[in-house]
């Protein structure tokens, strides 16, 4: 899934709000009620950002990935956006 990072000084719902919870690792997944679209990221390591689903937002091809995270967890079709080690061919 590709992710854009922000501030989240910067990030405010335009409408509504969505459905929240706590993981036991202290990380807080939002989503859509009505659909259950995963929409963002927040974790108590990093306070002051907020991760978004790229495909969340209306115009996602202003925001094509830049870096690979957790890459050897991919499947192992997956091309790797910044070129990193391939893992498992």
């Amino acid at each position: 899934m590709a992710w854009i990072t922000v501030k989240l000084s910067d990030f405010a719902w335009e409408v509504g709000q969505p459905k929240r919870y706590q993981t036991d690792t202290g990380a807080y997944p939002t989503f859509c009620d009505s659909c259950g679209t995963s929409l963002t990221y927040e974790n108590d390591d990093r306070p002051n950002e907020i991760d978004i689903t790229t495909g969340s937002l209306d115009d996602p091809e202003h925001f094509p990935p830049s870096k690979d995270v957790f890459a050897e967890e991919k499947l192992s079709w997956v091309p790797l956006a910044d070129g990193g080690k391939r893992v498992r061919e």
